[in-house]
């Protein structure tokens, strides 16, 4: 249990999105290890964590005037039940962070993730 607030984000919603400007390293730093995500200009991207994790996918601009990104062909492997399978998912940036909410396509398991530069 715990709390859930809503802020609106309307105005970094109105940003525009572009591949470049995700493209790049991003980390997810936690007390246990580090996850790390690659992603080129073309928006396929390779990551994993420092337990044996790894995931490979592509990231798409759903339209250039708002930001954001469909996560797609995204795929869990090496980290054991529930994590591996296969995700769909949306991406939006806010500053230097990335955000990422996925669900597996089975819908049996999801999550939220922050990574920064």
């Amino acid at each position: 249990a715990g709390e859930l607030t809503i802020t609106r984000l309307d105005s970094v919603y109105d940003l525009p999105s572009s591949l470049s400007s995700i493209a790049g390293h991003w980390d997810f730093i936690e007390a246990d290890g580090t996850t790390f995500l690659d992603i080129n200009a073309n928006g396929n991207f390779t990551g994993g964590n420092t337990g044996g994790c790894q995931f490979t996918g592509k990231i798409e601009i759903i339209n250039a005037k708002k930001n954001l990104y469909n996560i797609q062909s995204f795929v869990i492997s090496n980290c054991g039940a529930p994590w591996d399978g296969s995700y769909q998912g949306v991406a939006a940036t806010v500053e230097d962070e990335l955000y990422w909410v996925v669900v597996k396509q089975d819908e049996s398991f999801g999550f939220f993730v922050a990574f920064s530069r």
